[in-house]
């Protein structure tokens, strides 16, 4: 994922390999929390909802997250959300990408959100 290697020198999340080395897990450090992994399509107008919500202040995030609604998957799309999560919701990293010359290129840059305001930007999903 795009958005994963983009965050990989994060201080906040730590890359933990099992014994052997077999598989890997993020792991946001304040919590101690596992992050799943997203990548979710959506039409046009979710993705510009979406793109003002990566824009947005603080202050104006339960305006902007009442507006946007819950997020409507669709099946095929050019647009694409690629999000971080932690288990706890006190973690969400998301970017938006668009399909074009056959390759997911960022919409957006990647907004983290922590604490109170992670959990808010999760009730879109």
């Amino acid at each position: 994922m795009e958005i994963a290697s983009a965050l990989s020198h994060d201080s906040r999340i730590s890359i933990q390999k099992s014994f052997f080395g077999f598989s890997t897990k993020a792991v946001y450090t304040s919590t101690n929390s596992p992050i799943l992994t997203f990548r979710k399509e959506c039409k046009v107008d979710m993705a510009n909802k979406l793109i003002n919500l990566i824009k947005t202040d603080d202050k104006q995030l339960d305006e902007v997250i009442e507006k946007t609604g819950t997020f409507i998957e669709t099946e095929f799309s050019n647009h694409q959300l690629q999000a971080l999560i932690s288990k706890d919701h006190q973690f969400v990293a998301i970017r938006l990408y668009k399909y074009t010359q056959l390759n997911y290129e960022p919409v957006t840059e990647v907004k983290v959100f922590e604490n109170k305001q992670a959990e808010l930007v999760c009730k879109i999903f």
